[in-house]
């Protein structure tokens, strides 16, 4: 879809002007000054408020030896959604808008992703190197201004580093030929390789700001920013003995929590690594909020996971799937009859999924105006745009 930036604004600035009180709309105001208005309530609403109400996941990674697992709860309004199998050798374009030029790659790795807006739009998922990248909601996270660099989303990023990198080298060296653009969310990532490398990937006041290595002494991630999780966990040495922390749903205290019993799995724990993951996930978790909980065994490229509906672990092991970009894409359905095994995607079965989605979240209040039947369609259609060259 190509957007006239001008009638786009000029149509975004009576639709929600609309919407304000009368006794902010005095008719001696401006053009500009109601723009701004409009566009002060609009991103208020669409950045802060959703901010303000959303307090989603936690992550972690554990360490025995070789033995490497990426933990993630993943609290959210909705567990509707889907695993997807992501083939390589398949060539892609952004899905951004002009001006914005868009990356284009081809991916060198298959993949198998949790998603809930569409195909090539995932939240997290793991790639046949072992690579795991993971979203998280970060509400100070300010992306980098338009500059030279091709563009994609922040979703897009995703599948960008599952197809194209094998390490948290690699992902983080792509950001000098790339940038994030047209967002539709804030948020910050947690990255883990088969070596058993993790990093922090937050954007903050504009610029990639990485803890990795010595800088990344607790291997955890909730939905503040690193250096003041850090802090936090700094300033109470003794959080063992704090009872409130044991049912804190704060950012900060999920933090806290994961470090301590992290701390306790990988010095004296008797289960088996996966076992001690759900723990942590457990201690973590956020009641009916706590949509998927998933552990990512990189060293065995497998991915257990259970969900809201389905109570029961399940187990997807990469190299069992077939990545050939010449077989159909296939995905795997989170709730409904069909969930719990692999079936062919269609676009249309994308868009009923997608409309689904928002519905659910209509009915919660995350969105004031239902999006348009044609914003879904946009994303629902993006994967038939991409192209197997194998």
């Amino acid at each position: 879809m190509t957007l006239n930036c001008e009638t786009g604004l000029n149509s975004m600035t009576s639709f929600y002007f609309s919407l304000l009180p009368k006794a902010w709309t005095g008719k001696g105001m401006a053009q500009p000054q109601r723009r701004r208005l409009v566009l002060l309530c609009f991103l208020s609403y669409f950045l802060l408020a959703p901010a303000a109400v959303v307090s989603a996941c936690s992550t972690f990674c554990l360490r025995d030896g070789a033995h490497v697992l990426l933990g993630k709860n993943f609290d959210w309004y909705t567990g509707e959604g889907f695993l997807s199998v992501n083939a390589r050798h398949v060539t892609k374009t952004a899905l951004v808008h002009p001006p914005e030029l868009p990356v284009q790659w081809t991916a060198t790795y298959g993949s198998v992703t949790f998603n809930q807006i569409a195909r090539e739009f995932p939240f997290g998922g793991m790639n046949e190197a072992g690579l795991v990248v993971e979203l998280l909601w970060l509400s100070d996270t300010r992306y980098p201004p338009p500059d030279a660099r091709p563009a994609l989303n922040e979703l897009q990023w995703v599948q960008y580093q599952l197809d194209t990198a094998q390490s948290v080298t690699e992902v983080l060296q792509s950001d000098t030929g790339l940038r994030i653009a047209q967002p539709h969310a804030a948020v910050h990532y947690f990255v883990c390789d088969r070596a058993g490398n993790a990093a922090t990937v937050e954007f903050l006041d504009g610029r990639l700001v990485a803890h990795t290595g010595a800088a990344l002494p607790v291997a955890i991630l909730t939905n503040s920013s690193y250096a003041r999780s850090l802090d936090y966990l700094g300033a109470r040495r003794e959080f063992g003995a704090r009872r409130e922390l044991a049912s804190s749903p704060s950012s900060l205290d999920r933090f806290v929590r994961a470090a301590s019993m992290v701390q306790h799995v990988t010095a004296s724990d008797p289960l088996s690594l996966v076992d001690s993951a759900f723990a942590v996930l457990d201690a973590v978790a956020q009641g009916s909020l706590t949509q998927w909980r998933i552990v990512y065994d990189v060293e065995h490229l497998q991915i257990v996971f259970t969900t809201q509906a389905r109570k029961q672990a399940q187990t997807v092991a990469l190299h069992e799937v077939d990545f050939t970009c010449a077989t159909p894409a296939k995905i795997m359905e989170l709730h409904g009859e069909r969930a719990g095994q692999f079936t062919r995607y269609t676009t249309a079965q994308g868009q009923t999924l997608l409309q689904r989605v928002v519905s659910r979240l209509v009915d919660v209040g995350f969105f004031r105006q239902v999006p348009a039947a044609s914003e879904i369609a946009q994303f629902a259609r993006y994967p038939d745009s991409v192209v197997c060259r194998p």
